[in-house]
């Protein structure tokens, strides 16, 4: 029976060190939480050794931390950028606006 590193669950919050219930050498390893048993995957982010939800569909590629994280980054990019895009567009408009009242 192989184990993993510790890290938290994503279902049951407790951290543990997961039972590996398949190998792959592609994939990530499927696992096991040993407290509540539910399906888990580590997390793809670099250095995180938390886990991810597995699912019958579908499986997460981040913990729930990690996820939050990415979000809250393309927020602010979102935001940044919009900023960026306001001061720009009304830059444009008042050179052209100027260059109108020149003529």
């Amino acid at each position: 029976m192989a184990f993993k590193d510790e890290g938290k669950c994503p279902f049951c919050s407790e951290v543990m060190t997961p039972e590996v219930v398949e190998e792959n050498n592609i994939r990530r390893d499927q696992c096991k939480c040993i407290k509540c048993s539910r399906l888990i995957y580590v997390c793809r982010a670099p250095g995180c050794r938390d886990y991810a939800r597995g699912g019958d569909v579908y499986d997460d590629e981040f913990c729930m931390t990690c996820s939050d994280k990415i979000a809250e980054f393309g927020k602010n990019a979102t935001e940044k950028f919009g900023t960026a895009a306001v001061i720009a567009g009304t830059t444009l408009v008042t050179a052209w606006l100027t260059s109108l009242n020149k003529k």
